[in-house]
């Protein structure tokens, strides 16, 4: 689901000009939105009687990555003063 995102990040790291980097950038976007439709109906196959529950509860889950995120893309720009270095560990 998620590799066509994590191979994209690298080489937009790379790219100087910025209608290169929108049309790379909308790339990953869109690939990004393709797993959308198999999380989505994970929840209901899972439990289906109770999937607005499970997606609440998965959803907040979820959220705490993305919280740390900050702060990690923060201690990664300080140490390493890069965003290419962000985007690597991105696609990891």
């Amino acid at each position: 689901g998620m590799i066509g995102p994590a191979l994209a990040l690298p080489v937009f790291g790379t790219i100087r000009d910025l209608p290169t980097s929108m049309f790379v950038l909308c790339i990953i976007m869109g690939l990004s939105s393709l797993n959308q439709s198999g999380i989505l109906a994970n929840h209901l196959d899972i439990a289906p009687t109770v999937a607005g529950q499970v997606q609440g509860i998965t959803n907040s889950v979820a959220t705490i990555p993305g919280m740390m995120a900050v702060a990690i893309t923060g201690q990664i720009l300080h140490h390493f003063n890069s965003w290419m270095a962000v985007f690597l560990v991105c696609s990891a």
